[in-house]
């Protein structure tokens, strides 16, 4: 008796187990989902990491941090939770300058690490990446650092 309700036990707990996987993955793929847009086939094109020409977006740098300190809105309370913090985002840029695909490399939480998306698939195009006289696909890893009031 006590032998099967030993085996009774384990196959319950592989059950459980099984069930808690299943549920970890598919919150796993939620989380993942939230955090890009775009087509994710263009990671699959012939990427330029290093240009020529690097794409410039309108009014440059200044004008890219410019953008989304426009754009993001927090609540005070958000702010002091981000501040010091580093979100790395990830573009790929299409040969015209068009995003085509952003995701967070390194994020938060799902809730701004979303916004934060949300506000970059707005941008205005990029003038577009060179290499050898030609416009090029370009992927940039960019690093947005939140600093507090």
């Amino acid at each position: 008796m006590f032998v099967f309700h030993f085996l009774h036990l384990i196959s319950s707990f592989k059950l459980k187990l099984v069930i808690l996987t299943i549920v970890v993955l598919i919150s796993f793929c939620f989380k993942c989902r939230s955090q890009s847009w775009g087509d994710s086939t263009a990671k699959n094109k012939i990427l330029f990491y290093s240009f020529e020409t690097p794409p410039r977006f309108p009014n440059g740098t200044k004008g890219f941090y410019e953008f989304l300190a426009r754009n993001i809105s927090l609540f005070p309370k958000e702010v002091d939770i981000l501040a010091g913090k580093v979100i790395q985002i990830r573009i790929i840029l299409n040969d015209y300058g068009k995003l085509i695909f952003a995701e967070i490399v390194k994020g938060t939480n799902t809730k701004y690490d979303s916004s934060l998306i949300n506000v970059i698939k707005d941008m205005p195009d990029w003038l577009p990446a060179a290499q050898n006289g030609r416009t090029v696909f370009a992927s940039l890893d960019i690093p947005i650092f939140f600093a507090g009031q």
